[in-house]
């Protein structure tokens, strides 16, 4: 072999080496600096987020998505509806309802034509709401909000054909009357924005994002109905259960049912939540501890004080007692209907002289100072209101009551001597910007004695 080629043949390998250990070097100081130097190794090994990735989708990609994902929670709120096997749904508590209330009925004929008198027809408490009868099959998820709406609308108003029922059973009083003295309270429902669902979405922008949060909507109002038509549910099982001989109903615009005897639970959870454990009598709420009440106040202000559901009203100006012979003085329109002078002094029962006496309770019931039977008091007091709103507020009283907001009358209980429970009836008032009066007419046939004004101050009560 010649000189040269020998010689050319050395500086290849020469070169062939100098870059292998050059590569090798690179490699190695590649693997060090990962190995050494986090975030160079965290951008290596990194993955790129599902939002990344989906955020590069467009058009048809994104279209099967969305009707992927719009079928999956369209089946789920027809389950919310139909109920499945293990789940229950709004129609099957609708049905159980309609079967309690068709029970009481038969109760209520029964008992009609022992007394010798013909049974009104069920058809007199008219219709419980709209057509519940609608397939679900082939419907978007606005038109089954509407028939999950539909179908809670029946079921307070079927709830509400019960209660009257058993009113008219237990006081021996037409249906029409018990009816219309019955009233339950339902919350509205948030609409939906029905763009949202109809709107061609090629890519995850804004419009993904609206969808989403109407699903949310959607899951959150269907939900809330379940719970309130299977809270009634197991108010009517209590109600037509095998002992109901202690059960004793005294209504006057949704007065609450509740059970004989002092250790019974009692109070209406339909509508907002009234909880039991919230809610009991002087003596078995000292058992619970003051925690369960709601709070004392006379403002209604947006963003000022502690945070609360309930609110009852605390301070007030008390007058009485004024003679109620026998109950004869109900309706009698003593000074204090008329006009609130708080410096004026009448005569009261027994030849007393009367006048107005401050005073702050840390009790819901407001009792006067001394109870005597067959005798009238007023209670007098100032609701401050930030802005114009409305409110739903329970009345309770021991035995009859009235109320007047800012000089309209805005309640009345009813007449038959009953215990005092804080929800005897719910009524949705308007509080004026400023100053509100509020006047409330008590009477006592006998024993104890006391009214309660509470206000609901959460979210969704109207």
């Amino acid at each position: 072999m010649p000189e040269h080629a020998i010689g050319t043949k050395a500086k290849a390998a020469e070169w062939g080496f100098f870059w292998w250990t050059l590569a090798v070097a690179l490699h190695l100081a590649a693997v060090g600096a990962l190995v050494c130097f986090t975030p160079l190794r965290e951008w290596f090994f990194a993955k790129a987020e599902p939002e990344d990735m989906t955020s590069a989708l467009r058009g048809d990609k994104v279209r099967r998505i969305i009707a992927a994902m719009l079928e999956v929670h369209t089946q789920r709120i027809k389950e919310k509806i139909a109920g499945t096997p293990r789940q229950t749904g709004l129609r099957p508590v609708l049905a159980d309802l309609q079967y309690y209330r068709d029970q009481r009925y038969e109760r209520y004929a029964k008992d009609a034509a022992k007394g010798g008198k013909p049974p009104e027809p069920l058809a007199s408490l008219g219709p419980t709401g709209p057509d519940t009868e609608l397939k679900l099959d082939g419907k978007t998820i606005p038109e089954l909000y509407e028939i999950a709406k539909s179908i809670e609308a029946a079921a307070y108003g079927t709830y509400r054909q019960m209660r009257a029922i058993e009113l008219a059973r237990l006081q021996a009083i037409p249906l029409k009357e018990a009816s219309d003295v019955t009233q339950i309270a339902r919350p509205d429902h948030a609409p939906l924005r029905e763009a949202a669902f109809a709107q061609d979405i090629d890519r995850p922008d804004h419009r993904l994002q609206a969808l989403k949060d109407e699903l949310v909507k959607v899951h959150s109002e269907v939900n809330a109905m379940l719970s309130a038509a299977l809270r009634m549910r197991d108010m009517a099982e209590g109600l037509v259960g095998a002992d109901v001989s202690g059960i004793r109903v005294v209504s006057s615009g949704g007065g609450a049912l509740y059970t004989g005897g002092d250790g019974g639970q009692w109070g209406s959870s339909i509508g907002p939540p009234l909880l039991a454990h919230e809610f009991f009598p002087g003596g078995e709420l000292s058992k619970l501890g003051t925690d369960f009440k709601p709070l004392p106040a006379r403002k209604l202000m947006a963003h000022e004080g502690q945070k609360a559901e309930w609110a009852y009203i605390d301070t007030w100006y008390i007058i009485g007692p004024f003679p109620n012979p026998e109950r004869a003085n109900m309706d009698k329109k003593f000074p204090p209907e008329s006009a609130v002078d708080l410096d004026a002094t009448y005569v009261g029962k027994g030849g007393v002289t009367l006048r107005w006496q401050f005073k702050q309770f840390n009790n819901m019931m407001i009792a006067p100072m001394l109870a005597t039977n067959y005798a009238v008091w007023y209670g007098y007091t100032e609701v401050y209101s930030d802005r114009p709103q409305k409110r739903l507020v329970a009345f309770g009283s021991d035995d009859y009551s009235k109320a007047w907001l800012n000089g309209e009358l805005v309640w009345a209980s009813g007449k038959t001597p009953h215990r005092w429970i804080p929800d005897r009836g719910f009524r949705t008032l308007t509080f004026r910007e400023g100053v509100n009066t509020l006047l409330v007419k008590l009477e006592n046939a006998g024993g104890t004695t006391g009214f309660s004004v509470i206000i609901y101050l959460g979210q969704g009560s109207l």
